[in-house]
């Protein structure tokens, strides 16, 4: 009696992919509580910064800080209500308005 024996191999590829986080800022009127601006006020244009809360260490854990506490990481302005940043390593930042936006005159 003859006997077959068979091999079964399975191959796969494993890759890890950096996570990034993202922050959405949006500027809304205190009183309206939304996107709306009140008398000749305008709430785009304002320039906003995010900064390092904290030493952000990048993912691979053996590279210097990506960024040091307080260091400005990214700088956007208010369009539409509202300003993004992404691509961002993971950590805790703040947000600090660096410019008020452009005052529009009445009439």
């Amino acid at each position: 009696m003859r006997t077959t024996q068979c091999i079964l191999t399975n191959l796969h590829t494993f890759s890890n992919k950096e996570v990034r986080g993202e922050v959405h800022v949006f500027k809304i009127d205190k009183d309206a509580e939304e996107y709306i601006s009140q008398g000749d006020a305008n709430l785009d244009g304002a320039v906003y910064g995010l900064y390092a809360a904290e030493d952000i260490k990048h993912p691979n854990g053996k590279s210097e800080d990506v960024h040091k506490k307080d260091d400005l990481v990214a700088q956007g302005v208010i369009k539409d209500g509202k300003v993004d940043f992404t691509n961002l390593y993971l950590g805790n930042y703040y947000v600090k308005r660096n410019f008020a936006g452009r005052r529009i005159p009445a009439g």
